[in-house]
């Protein structure tokens, strides 16, 4: 039997009987309606060194599980990263290495946990082609006690590694709690047309790409501690790709008015996982994901204050900017590279660990995210175009009174981001006149106008499906700034077209 903590802790989130489970049924008739295959026809497989194919559902999106407690006693957040997996961990039951008394296991363990005390996944869909890393922080999601991942003289359920017992309870085996039962109650046949092996958070669920609605996919798993890699060695990335050069607060968002999740030290190392956002990068360090200052962050083989960009899938460094010019190597998706002037012919120069060359525009994320919906700003004066938002940062060009600019969505420290005559770069706000024009938006759902660029902020009306909106070409956090009847707020970016 179990140990009475670790099962009580498990089921809170357990999801027996939950909302979210008849979310997940709904979800799956969408995919078949949308012509997806269902899971088990493509079968879970273990393809070696840490590496499976599995279906995975989502969890804590709209299915009020946030504010729940996890497994682990983790306090579930909106848009959290984190991952369930069947079986204790160091991590999901770290009381299974304290309590050395009889019954104090539940499930195998696994001894996965890096120095930060976490066990970590790489997730990968191929459907979307992105890819994202969480630490294991809860159980589940149809069963509690099935390590998978372990071979079969070791698993609490003989069958071959890579096998979930959720797919053979799926087609009605009976693993000694009844015909189709899992070790928590489920009656898979019978309640759900799919067997999940994993159950990702919603905030690795849209790392991924992935829409939380349809909260069904198969997707490509490395176990870490299989693959003999760091967290920070996964999705092509390197062991804390950056520093940062002074203590700095580490945020829930990117603004000075989000919430402190803790300090990083002097020269700590963070991982980052993005291009800049309103003057933040959103970064992994010691088991948290937060946002710093930029002007903190210094990258390998960078100077401080350099911008950066995030590579969003394997692209070519070549010699010059075109696909005529040499290829020097590949960069690898999820690196960053130091961003060394304005795009030219749609190629950025840039410096990748020390190696000078350019990259396609195409494949980075410098911050800028979408063109800013085609928001333009006039300037009043000669004016700096920047390569950061302070006036000790380089000067890329001057732009001449009277000139047209784009806004491209981002503001800090008095500059806002722009992009003039092809190149991009930072001016004084109090130099611009916004012109008016903005660009519009549809909302394909139901969704809520916000205070803020974040769940936690308040709802100031709803907007209806179908409804027009204007994007006043700010984005942060996922959502972008909007106008609607009037009032101004933040609508959640996935929702509108």
């Amino acid at each position: 039997m179990p140990a009475p903590a670790c099962r009580s802790m498990s089921r809170r989130l357990s999801r027996t009987a939950h909302p979210v489970w008849r979310m997940l049924a709904v979800a799956l008739l969408l995919a078949t309606f949308l012509g997806i295959a269902a899971p088990q026809d493509a079968g879970a497989q273990a393809l070696g060194r840490g590496r499976y194919v599995l279906t995975a559902t989502v969890f804590g999106g709209g299915d009020g599980l946030v504010g729940n407690e996890t497994s682990s006693g983790q306090i579930l957040k909106p848009l959290d990263r984190l991952i369930a997996l069947p079986a204790c961990t160091e991590s999901s039951c770290p009381w299974v290495s304290l309590n050395a008394g009889p019954g104090a296991r539940w499930g195998p363990q696994t001894e996965c946990a890096e120095a930060d005390g976490l066990c970590w996944v790489e997730v990968r869909s191929d459907e979307t082609g992105l890819c994202a890393v969480a630490p294991v922080l809860d159980l589940g999601p149809l069963f509690v006690e099935d390590n998978w991942w372990g071979l079969k003289s070791e698993r609490s359920y003989r069958f071959p590694r890579g096998f979930p017992a959720a797919v053979a309870a799926a087609d009605g085996a009976d693993l000694g709690y009844g015909p189709g039962i899992s070790d928590v109650g489920h009656d898979i046949p019978e309640d759900f047309s799919y067997a999940a092996a994993i159950d990702l958070a919603v905030g690795t669920w849209v790392d991924l790409g992935l829409n939380p609605k349809i909260g069904l996919a198969e997707i490509r798993v490395k176990l870490l501690w299989q693959a003999g890699l760091s967290h920070y060695q996964a999705c092509g990335g390197e062991s804390g790709n950056a520093a940062v050069v002074d203590s700095v607060n580490l945020r829930v968002g990117p603004s000075t008015s989000e919430e402190i999740v803790s300090v990083i030290s002097a020269g700590g190392r963070v991982s980052v996982t993005g291009g800049l956002r309103n003057g933040f990068y959103l970064v992994d360090v010691d088991g948290l994901r937060g946002w710093v200052a930029g002007d903190y962050v210094r990258l390998d083989g960078g100077d401080t204050g350099d911008p950066l960009g995030f590579i969003l899938d394997a692209v070519n460094l070549r010699t010059g900017p075109g696909t005529g010019n040499e290829i020097i190597q590949i960069v690898p998706e999820g690196n960053m590279v130091v961003l060394l002037g304005g795009s030219q012919n749609g190629f950025y120069p840039v410096r990748y660990r020390g190696t000078e060359g350019w990259v396609s525009a195409d494949y980075v994320d410098d911050g800028e995210g979408a063109s800013g919906g085609g928001v333009t700003a006039v300037t009043t004066d000669d004016l700096n175009l920047r390569a950061g938002p302070r006036t000790n940062y380089d000067v890329r060009r001057i732009i001449p009174a009277g000139s047209e600019v784009t806004l491209t969505g981002q503001e800090a420290n008095g500059f806002l981001s722009v992009r003039y005559n092809g190149t991009s770069g930072w001016v004084a706000s109090a130099y611009l006149v916004v012109q008016d024009g903005e660009s519009t938006k549809t909302v394909t759902e139901d969704i809520n106008l916000r205070n803020g660029p974040s769940t936690a902020d308040g709802v100031i009306r709803v907007l209806p499906a179908g409804a027009t909106v204007e994007f006043l070409g700010r984005q942060s956090n996922g959502f972008l700034r909007v106008r609607y009847e009037g009032r101004t707020g933040w609508a959640f970016a996935a929702y509108l077209e």
